[in-house]
């Protein structure tokens, strides 16, 4: 029985021919001499350049299908025969929004060092360490746990379900890759909107798990992803993957939109009012979802991350003015509290 040779997506070109070749399943022997002479296999590195002999029997009409055997030579310096590798894009699909998070999130880190940012805040600066009851060094583990977690099922999403046929699906056109990401947009907020109202309805869960997210009362933009490991696979590993299959997205669309979401679920957690913020077309934003994570605002504004529609469909939407703080930075009103409280004051 053979041993399958798992290795980045082998690209490798024999005078005008290109063939791709993913996931191939090659004789032990095989396998073992790549991850011996080239350990850069087993890491999973790129390798910029490393020249092989590729001899394929078989007419030239059969080569657009990868060759069911291989023999490999090492050889010399060839100017026509190279090996490259690319890492698939399941495999982007799953770190790269890992990567964006926190390259998002440095960003923020760089206006908060600077001071750039003390003008445009929604809490004083000193509240985030009176009002938030976790550590910024906690809140880092509690992320770097919880995208190890997601990496972990989808890794293991991608190889029950894994295409192994080593064909790349071509890319649709522009407008209904267009039309892809606003149905992903529309199934994501419907999923995680009643998930996440559930969660704050049943006791037991917003006890034990949701209430790790709202320890967090002055977010800011690297705790978007503080979440319970359940918490992070209920809302995002399976909102997501719902989203994949009904938009019908190829997987490196996909890297695309969940690297898009990544970046709006952090900024809405930035706890800023930037001027120019183009992710602010959207009602869905840091002044919306910072109201959620007041006490007052706790039973509502529940939609994530995108629209607001099932906020106002079911009347858990509560509007806001942005008003300018004494001594700087933006204030946050509800306008139904103000509503509350004239109506108290007339009765």
């Amino acid at each position: 029985m053979m041993r399958r040779c798992f290795m980045p997506m082998l690209l490798y070109s024999d005078s005008d021919c290109l063939y791709s070749i993913k996931n191939l399943s090659l004789g032990p022997k095989i396998c073992d001499f790549f991850t011996g002479v080239y350990p850069q296999f087993a890491a999973g590195l790129t390798v910029s350049r490393v020249c092989v002999l590729v001899v394929q029997s078989g007419s030239p009409s059969s080569r657009r299908k990868p060759p069911a055997e291989v023999k490999i030579q090492i050889a010399g310096d060839r100017t026509n025969t190279e090996m490259a590798f690319a890492v698939s894009d399941e495999l982007l699909g799953t770190f790269v929004p890992v990567a964006v998070y926190w390259l998002y999130s440095g960003l923020y880190i760089v206006l908060d060092a600077m001071g750039i940012d003390d003008d445009y805040r929604l809490h004083p600066k000193g509240e985030e360490a009176t009002k938030n009851v976790v550590s910024k060094w906690t809140v880092v583990k509690g992320v770097l746990v919880q995208q190890a977690f997601q990496i972990a099922v989808s890794l293991l999403v991608f190889t029950i379900i894994g295409d192994e046929s080593g064909i790349v699906r071509k890319q649709p056109p522009a407008l209904l890759i267009a039309v892809q990401f606003i149905i992903a947009m529309f199934v994501i907020d419907t999923w995680q909107y009643f998930m996440h109202r559930y969660m704050h309805i049943n006791q037991f869960l917003y006890k034990h798990v949701h209430s790790k997210h709202h320890a967090l009362v002055v977010p800011y933009t690297f705790g978007a992803l503080y979440n319970h490991p359940l918490e992070g696979l209920i809302l995002d590993t399976i909102g997501g993957a719902l989203a994949f299959v009904v938009a019908g997205m190829t997987p490196k669309t996909a890297i695309f939109f969940f690297s898009f979401a990544t970046i709006k679920a952090v900024d809405d957690h930035c706890g800023l009012w930037l001027p120019g913020n183009i992710l602010h077309v959207f009602s869905n934003n840091s002044a919306y979802h910072d109201i959620h994570h007041q006490l007052y605002g706790n039973k509502y504004n529940f939609s994530q991350p995108f629209f607001v529609m099932w906020d106002r469909i079911l009347g858990t939407y509560m509007p806001y003015t942005l008003e300018n703080r004494k001594g700087g930075g933006y204030e946050v009103r509800p306008i139904k509290l103000d509503l509350l409280a004239e109506q108290s004051k007339t009765d």
